[in-house]
This record gives C-alpha cells, sequence and structure tokens, in this order.
C-alpha cells in the first residue's frame, strides 16, 4: 500500500480519550495525483462533532492515501471508531478500480458532414448526457492535419488520443471524461482553414471517469479494419474509417455493429466517405479486430482505418481505516463499502498501542469520495 503522510510528529495523548476528526476536502489539481486537503482536528473531551459548513467535499478528487503519526506514552486502547459521511457517495476515480465486469455501451450518438463544403466548425449533438459518461469524437479531415481543438456547449475539455493518417485526409479520435449531466451537448471541431470534414460523436456510459482511454490500433492505410489489443478486460472498441473520392457507404462485418456512416459519391456533393464502429473487447491481452465493408471500388492509398480501446469499470473499492505499529501494518479499524451514499460505520476495536510505539492512523482512500457537497468524519477514541 503507498502511504503519504506528513513528517513523524511526536504528539502528547491525554488521560482521557482523545478524538480526531478527519475531513478529506477537494483541491486544485485533483485527479492529477495532487493530495487534497487534509485538516485532522484534536477534540477534548471525547463526542461527535459535526464539522463547518464550509467544509464541503468537491466532487471526484483523486484517491491517496493520508497518514499521521502519534508516539503513545503509555499502553493506548483504541476503544471506539466512528466513520461517518452524509451526501456523499464512494466510488473511483483515476483507475482504481476492481476489475471491470461489464463494458461501456454507446448511450447517444450523431454524425454530421460538410457534405462538399469547407468548414471552419462543424457540429453535432448527442444527448442526454449522464454524470459520469465520456464523450468521443472522431473527426475525418481533409487537406492536412488542421483541427485546432474540440469544444462543446458544457465547457469540457478534451485530450487528442490518436490519429492517423492516408494521403492528406486524416483520421483522429478526442475524449472528454467524467462530464457532467446534460440534457444535450453539442460537440465541434474547430479547424485552422477551411476544409471538408466528418465528426461522428458518441457519449459513452460505464466508462472509468478517471482515464477512460486504453489502448490505440496501428491505424493502417489501404485498410478498412484494424487491430486493438485491450489491457482490461470488457473494454468496448471503437473503429474509424474513412474514404476519400470513392463512391460507396460503410457497412459492419460481424461482430463489428455499425454506428454511423456518412456515403461518399466520389467527391460531387460527399467526397469523404465515413462510419464509426463497435465492437466488445473481451479478455485482457486478446486482439480485437474490427472491421468494415465498402460497398465501391477503392483507390489505394485513399482509405484508412483507427481503433482504439476503452475501460470499464468494476466495483470501486472501499475505504479503510488502518492501524500501523512502528511501520506494520496492525488491523483494519473501519471500512466502508463502495456505493453508500450516507453511511454511519461504528466499531470497537479494542486494539492495545504499545507504549513509545509509533503508531499512525491512516486513512486509505483505495476510492475516492464523491459529491457534490458533505462531510466525512472519523472519530477515534482512546483511553489509557
Amino acid at each position: 500500500m503507498p502511504v503519504r503522510n506528513r513528517e513523524p510528529t511526536t504528539r502528547q495523548v491525554a488521560d482521557e480519550a482523545l478524538i480526531w476528526a478527519l475531513l478529506r476536502k477537494g483541491a486544485s489539481g485533483a485527479g492529477s495525483g495532487n493530495p487534497a486537503l487534509i485538516v485532522w482536528k484534536e477534540i477534548s473531551p471525547p463526542g461527535l462533532y459535526a464539522l463547518p459548513n464550509d467544509n464541503s467535499l468537491s466532487p471526484e478528487v483523486a484517491p491517496y492515501d493520508v497518514s499521521y503519526y502519534f508516539t503513545a506514552p503509555r499502553d493506548l486502547t483504541i476503544s471506539s471508531v466512528q466513520v461517518k459521511g452524509d451526501a456523499v457517495a464512494l466510488g473511483s476515480v483515476n483507475g482504481v478500480y476492481g476489475p471491470a465486469t461489464s463494458a461501456p455501451h454507446v448511450t447517444s450518438h450523431a454524425i454530421e458532414s460538410s457534405g462538399s463544403s469547407t468548414v471552419l466548425t462543424l457540429s453535432a449533438t448527442v444527448g442526454p448526457v449522464a454524470k459520469g459518461d465520456s464523450l468521443y469524437i472522431c473527426v475525418v479531415q481533409d487537406g492536412g492535419f488542421n483541427v485546432n481543438s474540440i469544444t462543446d456547449t458544457e465547457g469540457n475539455g478534451y485530450t487528442l488520443r490518436a490519429y492517423t493518417s492516408f494521403g492528406s485526409t486524416w483520421i483522429m479520435w478526442w475524449q472528454a471524461d467524467n462530464v457532467p449531466a446534460a440534457a444535450s451537448v453539442t460537440m465541434t471541431a474547430n479547424l485552422g482553414s477551411p476544409a471538408h470534414c466528418v465528426v461522428m460523436c458518441l457519449d459513452i456510459t460505464g466508462t472509468n471517469p478517471g482515464g477512460s482511454f486504453d489502448v490505440a490500433g496501428a491505424g493502417p492505410t489501404n485498410s478498412n479494419s484494424d487491430t486493438v489489443t485491450p489491457t482490461e478486460n470488457f473494454d468496448l472498441c471503437l473503429l474509424g474509417v474513412a474514404d476519400l473520392d470513392d463512391a460507396g457507404t460503410y457497412s459492419a462485418v460481424l461482430p463489428s455493429t455499425l454506428i454511423d456512416e456518412n456515403p461518399g459519391d466520389g467527391g460531387a456533393t460527399q467526397p469523404l466517405a465515413t462510419a464509426d464502429l463497435s465492437q466488445p473487447g473481451g479478455a485482457a491481452g486478446s486482439p480485437i479486430t474490427l472491421s468494415a465493408a465498402f460497398s465501391g471500388s477503392q483507390t489505394p492509398g485513399n482509405y484508412g482505418a483507427l481503433a482504439l480501446a476503452i475501460l470499464g469499470i468494476g466495483p470501486a473499492e472501499p475505504i479503510d481505516l488502518d492501524l500501523y505499529v512502528n511501520g506494520s501494518y496492525v488491523a483494519t479499524l473501519a471500512t466502508i463499502p463502495a456505493g453508500q451514499a450516507t453511511f454511519n460505520v461504528v466499531t470497537n476495536p479494542g486494539v492495545v498501542i504499545p507504549a513509545g510505539s509509533l503508531y499512525q492512523l491512516i486513512v486509505d482512500f483505495g476510492s475516492a469520495i464523491t459529491g457534490e457537497a458533505g462531510n466525512f468524519l472519523v472519530n477515534v477514541g482512546l483511553t489509557g
């Protein structure tokens, strides 16, 4: 277990029971490995103490461990432990999940083409979008790599995850994770100069909110298929295919499933023929080939494909309050199962800490605490 904590500090422990209250509060940079703010409070006499109203939790703060060192002046007994939370839910971010138990799935999708026109922006709308979903957009664009950014009506930030090219035409996948709920989201490709363009937009549910992108395929030219090898079980695999200036339409080759397609007419009004497809991943490490069929003749060098795999989620890990003495694990004092919005766990461990021992109370955030507001309180009663 990784342990990130403050420098060892000696504290005098009073004869009477002493209570420590722990608040976990979101901080800037959460989700990028920066610890959230931890406030320890020493409270005497013993009792339950509400935290101030301004100590609200930020949504989706990053999981990590926190601990504080104490030196026992005499034999101490952990006589009571309470872990309490309200208006919060236990979940996970940044990949801290158990093994995925199901694949993500496409909830809504849309496609839009500029046709024979060259454009600076091109948009399509998906929705309704649930909180925590991932938004993916496959952009096919002719005339050289020319997409400056992806934006949307909810202000989500997008990352370019994979791209390939054939001739002057590019296929690229952009992605935004853990997005807020919205009745609809309009996603826009912003180009640096006018070009022919097609956007294929996907709202995907059941993705890992801390980072749904797993791996990408090779992105071959002169192929309507691509192979991707997921690193986890139950990935969702996607394929974007495109053809420039050939007349025809795309269809799926089983077991791939067609999501959307834009037919090409050889360049008169629709120079770009495109499609996006999906296929369940299966076992980790097993290659998955997604394939499309094109109804017309294809000119060598005028078509290509790009696949990627998206991570699913499994049961969130619990939050543990662990006791370490002289650097060694002794006991788990309390465990909060995942998925609870309100909880109040009380235990009476009766664990004895020997006099002179350096001991740590470690809150192991195997899962994150998420919620719009609420308190997370740990009370530990010591007697001795």
